[in-house]
């Protein structure tokens, strides 16, 4: 009989919430707020890790929050080809906010494995052509900018979504959600303000003021999350909604 190797426990469908030693004890925890698939934090061995990512949720850098140091950096193609990785597996996330596997370079999204060097699906979308793209083996209708499928089952597109999060987010705890947002988007401004002071002033260090920033953000997210969640109760969410929407025959 073979050796356990790591476990995982999952959240949800789509998110991961810590890997486990073989005996069941966490090794990394992944907390979540905006994201979908793709969390705000990892906890490893008593640190706490921020995740920079891009507007499709893909890591960009793993930030130490204590000390600012970048531990992992990763870049990829349009299509999601990793073009650069300074610390393969030290997290298991990756493009549009996949599962990555740095050995064989796939991105496991949902229901099927995505190949981003060749820019297809390693097997035909589940639900046919309901997915909405005549190719059962094309990725987001070769859209990868705009477009995204976290669940392997037909490309989320961005207007929809847009609406989607729109109706959603009406409701009795609009309110607050919205409060929240507007201090998660002075901390993303504060941030980015830093860097630029940064990039015009090479000899200015302000990483560990901006990771405390993103920090604060990203608690601030999380507060927002929480309050609609505690409006609406138990809802399937915009994920699920973008989803639903796009696999609606003729999307």
């Amino acid at each position: 009989m073979g050796n356990v190797g790591l476990r995982y426990l999952w959240q949800d469908q789509l998110r991961l919430a810590a890997e486990l030693y073989p005996d069941g004890t966490i090794r990394k925890q992944f907390i979540y707020a905006e994201g979908v698939n793709s969390p705000e934090y990892m906890i490893f061995e008593g640190r706490k890790y921020f995740f920079v990512k891009d507007h499709r949720g893909s890591i960009l850098q793993v930030v130490d929050v204590a000390t600012g140091e970048v531990k992992q950096q990763m870049k990829y193609s349009e299509f999601g080809e990793v073009l650069q990785d300074t610390n393969p597996g030290f997290q298991p996330f990756g493009f549009a906010g996949g599962l990555y596997d740095h050995e064989t370079r796939l991105v496991r999204f949902g229901a099927r494995d995505y190949d981003g060097n060749i820019g297809r699906w390693l097997s035909k979308d589940p639900i046919g052509f309901k997915g909405g793209d005549t190719n059962l083996f094309g990725y987001v209708l070769n859209d990868p900018v705009n477009n995204k499928d976290q669940q392997g089952t037909g490309p989320i597109l961005g207007i929809i979504c847009a609406a989607a999060d729109v109706a959603y987010n009406m409701g009795v705890g609009y309110a607050e959600y919205s409060s929240y947002m507007d201090q998660a988007a002075i901390y993303d401004q504060s941030a980015r303000d830093m860097e630029m002071q940064m990039a015009n002033n090479p000899c200015l260090d302000l990483r560990n003021q901006i990771a405390m920033t993103n920090v604060k953000k990203a608690e601030a997210l999380a507060l927002a999350s929480k309050a609609l969640l505690e409006a609406v109760g138990k809802s399937a969410g915009i994920s699920l909604i973008c989803s639903g929407i796009a696999a609606l025959p003729g999307m």
